[in-house]
């Protein structure tokens, strides 16, 4: 999916802060890169007039390789996610729901089965937040294909720009990377709660 061949560009990550553009994948490089012979860089360098820095090959090769196959991983994981959620959810309801009617039937054996089954599917669910995923990982999605539809349309912040591709690649890696902090940021969450629940350990 990545491809390591630089080709004539530029050196992008020289001209442009190394250490920031390091981080992102080659794909991304390369597109934001933009450079061929008679098109120059948008790194502070001139540029011929009326050309856009970032050239149709290069950006659909970046919606092929790399926009495309987030839209799709985000989608299918939401999907996988919500029916995790609803998987464990209605059980759990139903079982809670029934418990009560054993007990006060005194079917001991029922009531306890029931009972532990509830705070299991409890716990899952409170432990792999299946269904925070999914909303996230749907937020995310429709986001990636809204901006699509404002790309398509030059609405809303591509009304008033030049260089259409190259700010469209920007704010789907600022997308996709806030959605990558906000998970490294729940994953370390749960992590400390687990640590204060088995007391350190």
């Amino acid at each position: 999916m990545r491809d390591d061949d630089r080709g004539d560009e530029c050196d992008f990550s020289a001209a442009c802060g190394g250490d920031a553009v390091g981080q992102l994948p080659d794909v991304v490089k390369r597109v934001m890169s933009g450079c061929r012979e008679g098109v120059i860089c948008n790194c502070g360098q001139n540029k011929k007039a009326g050309l856009d820095s970032m050239n149709k090959e290069r950006f659909d090769k970046y919606i092929q390789d790399r926009y495309e196959p987030q839209v799709r991983w985000y989608d299918e994981k939401s999907i996988l996610n919500k029916r995790l959620t609803y998987l464990f959810q209605i059980p759990i309801i139903t079982m809670a729901a029934i418990t009560p009617v054993f007990a006060a039937l005194e079917y001991k054996e029922l009531t306890i089965i029931f009972s532990a089954c509830v705070a299991a599917g409890f716990g899952i669910l409170k432990f792999c937040k299946f269904e925070d995923l999914w909303h996230n990982y749907r937020t995310t999605c429709e986001t990636l294909r809204k901006e699509m539809v404002h790309y398509k349309t030059q609405t809303d912040v591509y009304a008033t720009v030049d260089e259409h591709g190259k700010l469209f690649v920007e704010r789907v890696e600022s997308i996709i990377s806030k959605e990558n902090i906000k998970w490294v940021s729940t994953t370390i969450e749960n992590r400390e709660k687990n640590k204060s629940m088995s007391g350190g350990h």
